[in-house]
This record gives structure tokens, sequence and C-alpha cells, in this order.
């Protein structure tokens, strides 16, 4: 899994980030600790909770 950047983040609807977030859980799962694939998820649900909260969304 790659990360998503917080500028990548900021082009989506709040629809697309709730999705990207459930998504995104998902596969943590299924991912082994300290592997980089369960970073960049850990990353990517991080900078999409920081994009919710700058643009004023409800999560």
């Amino acid at each position: 899994m790659q990360a998503w950047t917080v500028s990548e983040l900021m082009m989506l609807t709040r629809m697309e980030l709730c999705n990207l977030a459930v998504e995104t859980e998902l596969t943590l799962y299924g991912l082994d600790a300290g592997s980089i694939g369960r970073l960049d998820a850990i990353t990517t649900l991080e900078n999409i909770r920081r994009v919710m909260l700058m643009r004023g969304f409800h999560f």
C-alpha cells in the first residue's frame, strides 16, 4: 500500500475520504506489524484525519 499525502487527500470529497479510511482500515488488518505497508496505511489514516479536521468535516 502506498501512503496518501495531505495534498492528494485535499482533492477528495468527504465521502471519498470516508470510503478511503474504511478501505485502509480493512487493509491494515492483513498487514504484518512493522511492515512498510502497515506504516503507510497508518500514515494514510493519520493524513485522512488531518484533512477532515482542516476542512471542518466530521468523521
